[in-house]
C-alpha cells in the first residue's frame, strides 16, 4: 500500500476553534480560518527555528546528568516564527474584538491584537495540525518519539508551567 501524508489537505481553507479561555464552549467561539500550509512551506517557516543545542566554551555539547544534550532558545527568533505562520496562513478571524472594540478580522490584526495564549495556539495548530482526529495522529512504525524525558524545559519559570496555566490564570483573575 503507498504511504499516504496525513492530515489536512493543503491549500484548503478550514475552521479552526482556540481552546484558549474556554472558547470552544462559548456560544459565539472565537473562529479562525487557516489556509493549510504545503509541506514544502511548513519547512520553510521551520527554517527559522529558535532552538539550538547549547554549547561549552569547546564547542561540546552542554548535556544533563543523563547524558541528553540541552537545548537552547532564542525568543526573538521564535516570535518571528511565530509571526510568520500567522500571516501567512490566517484566511480571517471570526467573533473577536480588540481592547480598543475593534474587530480582530485578518491575521496581521490578530498579531496586533490578539491574545499571546492564541496566537501561540494558533501558531502551533497551523503547523502541526494537532486538531488532527486520533486515527491521523496515530504513531507510525519509524517517525520520531519525543517525550518529557527527552525534551527538556528551558531555564526559567516555564519549566514548572503545566499546559493551560495561563488560561486558568486568566479565568481566576
Amino acid at each position: 500500500m503507498a504511504r499516504k501524508v496525513p492530515g489536512y489537505a493543503h491549500g484548503k481553507e478550514r475552521k479552526y476553534l482556540p481552546e484558549a479561555f474556554d472558547n470552544r464552549t462559548d456560544e459565539e467561539p472565537i473562529t479562525i480560518w487557516i489556509k493549510t500550509p504545503t509541506e514544502r512551506q511548513k519547512r520553510e517557516v521551520m527554517q527559522m527555528a529558535a532552538a539550538s543545542i547549547e554549547t561549552n566554551d569547546q564547542g561540546e555539547a552542554v548535556t544533563d546528568s543523563d547524558g541528553i544534550p540541552q537545548m537552547k532558545i532564542d525568543l526573538a527568533y521564535s516570535m518571528r516564527w511565530q509571526n510568520s505562520v500567522i500571516v501567512k496562513f490566517v484566511s480571517r478571524v471570526e467573533n473577536y474584538t480588540g481592547s480598543d472594540g475593534n474587530p480582530i478580522a485578518t491575521g496581521e490584526q490578530l498579531l496586533d491584537h490578539g491574545e499571546t495564549e492564541i496566537v501561540s495556539e494558533l501558531s502551533a495548530e497551523i503547523l502541526t495540525g494537532l486538531s488532527l482526529g486520533e486515527d491521523e495522529k496515530k504513531h507510525l512504525p519509524g517517525s520520531s518519539d519525543t517525550t518529557a524525558k527527552t525534551t527538556q524545559a528551558p531555564d526559567g519559570i516555564a519549566a514548572s508551567a503545566e499546559p493551560g496555566d495561563l488560561q486558568r490564570r486568566a479565568g481566576a483573575a
